[in-house]
Formats: C-alpha cells, sequence, structure tokens
C-alpha cells in the first residue's frame, strides 16, 4: 500500500512539473500558465518528489531506498511520457462527446 502510496506522488509530481511549463500547460488548459500557478506547480511537484523519496526512505532501509527511488521515477517518468500524448486525444473525444450531448438535449 506504502509502495502505491510513493508511486502515486512521483507520478503527481512528475506531472505537476510537467504542467509548470507553458508548453504542455497549453497542451491541457489552451493557456500558458500565471507566474503564480507556474511557481505552485513547481513548488508542489517538487513537494511530491520529495515525499515519494521519504515514502521509499522508509518502506525499505535507507540503504536500499534511494535506489528504488530512482527506479521508481524511472518507471513514472516513462508512464507520464507514454500518457501526455493521448491527453490531447482523450480531451478532443470529451469535447466532442459533450457536444454531442448538448446538441441531443435541445
Amino acid at each position: 500500500m506504502m509502495m502505491l502510496l510513493a508511486t502515486f506522488c512521483a507520478l503527481a509530481g512528475f506531472a505537476a512539473l510537467c504542467f509548470a511549463m507553458p508548453r504542455h500547460h497549453r497542451q491541457l488548459w489552451e493557456t500558458a500558465p500565471g507566474r503564480r500557478r507556474q511557481i505552485m506547480l513547481r513548488f508542489g511537484g517538487s513537494l511530491m518528489l520529495a515525499l515519494s523519496f521519504l515514502l521509499c526512505g522508509s518502506i525499505w532501509d535507507w540503504k536500499i531506498g534511494p535506489v528504488a527511488w530512482l527506479g521508481l521515477l524511472t518507471a513514472t517518468g516513462l508512464l507520464l511520457v507514454f500518457m501526455l500524448p493521448s491527453l490531447g486525444r482523450a480531451e478532443i473525444f470529451l469535447r466532442r462527446s459533450v457536444k454531442n450531448r448538448r446538441s441531443h438535449s435541445s
């Protein structure tokens, strides 16, 4: 259970750091992030990665925990890299389905 929480924290941290970049923020919300939002996403992402590090250190001993954390970062980073392109397609699908529902309900 703790490992699942560490994985979620790492994935959320990477996602927050990713969406702090204007290019990826525009990909999802169609606008660049404001300066305040960018700082908050960076801080939140760093905090989640630090929490993931602490969780990995407590799950395994501190001798192997940092090594396991690096493996976890690799796995979650790859997962996020492969998920990002599909977010745009999912957004298009959701917008079309909402538009179709509105046109059928009228």
